[in-house]
Formats: structure tokens, C-alpha cells, sequence
């Protein structure tokens, strides 16, 4: 269709298709909505000896976290959730969009290149998020892993 109407594949837009830019807010105030939440239901700091700077707390094997290079004041760790986001390649590719362009945050060396493209068929992606203790928003995400197909491969 977008060659029929002499028009670059990437700056076609069917008739009553979404642009990539409503793509990303959709995607993004779904993963906000999900994470406020989360991050609302945590009232109260699980620190024994609490302190005035202990804004944050790690959350082991999950999704939110403060980075310990962050936020290193609380001595425990501190679980909140664990979150499984299922998704169509082209939506998570916004929302890493979102990661890097409005968020701090921290990919492995290389991934950039890799977050160009739509992540594989049952690829895996793996992140902490880190919150804003006020906002109870996303601060700053760091990358687990980016695009991962281990899985498929066939165990020996």
C-alpha cells in the first residue's frame, strides 16, 4: 500500500492506523499505570534503622528497583513484584523507546543497535525498573537482558 502511494514504508500510515508516536503514549501510560500501582500499594520503608535519604528499596529477581549505584542507602532488599508484560514486538519496541529516551537508564553494550529492531518471536526482555519514591513513576531502568532467544535453542 505505502509503494502504491509512492510513500517510504516507515512514513506510511493506513487510514485509521496509529502513529508510532500514539503507539509509545499508549504503550507508556499502560507500563506507568501498571507501575504506579504497584509502586502505590508500598507505603512504608522495610529499612530497621530508616534514614531521611533512604528514598528507595532493591527488589530481587522483579522489576522495580532503585540501582544499588543509585540509591545506596537501605541495607535490605526489599520484593514488590514481579511483572510479566506479553506483548506484540512493535508496542515493546516503543516502550523501549520510552526507556531511553525519557528515562535514566542502562543498557548493555550493543543493545542499542538491537533496540532498532522488533524483538524475535518469543524473545525476552528483562529489566529493573527503578521508582520515583513521590511519583511512585519509573526513575530509571536498567537492562537486564535485551532480545534473548536462549530458549529456543535446543538443550544438549
Amino acid at each position: 500500500m505505502a509503494a502504491k502511494n509512492s510513500i517510504k514504508p516507515h512514513n506510511f500510515l493506513p487510514k485509521g492506523a496509529e502513529t508510532l508516536d500514539q503507539v509509545r503514549k499508549r504503550v507508556t501510560e499502560c507500563f506507568n499505570s501498571i507501575i504506579e500501582e504497584i509502586g502505590s500499594s508500598y507505603t512504608s520503608c522495610p529499612c530497621q534503622a530508616h534514614e531521611e535519604n533512604c528514598v528507595s528499596h532493591q527488589i530481587k529477581n522483579g522489576l522495580i528497583s532503585p540501582a544499588e549505584k543509585l540509591y545506596n542507602d537501605c541495607k535490605q532488599s526489599y520484593l514488590m513484584a514481579n511483572v510479566l508484560m506479553v506483548s506484540h514486538g512493535g508496542a515493546i519496541r516503543q516502550l523501549l523507546h520510552y526507556f531511553v529516551e525519557e528515562l535514566v537508564s542502562d543498557f548493555p553494550m550493543g543493545s542499542r543497535r538491537k533496540m532498532a529492531l522488533v524483538s524475535p518471536n518469543t524473545g525476552i526482555s528483562k529489566f529493573k525498573i527503578f521508582l520515583n519514591e513521590q511519583t511512585k513513576l519509573p526513575e530509571f531502568v536498567q537492562c537486564i537482558c535485551l532480545h534473548n532467544v536462549d530458549h529456543l535453542k535446543e538443550s544438549n
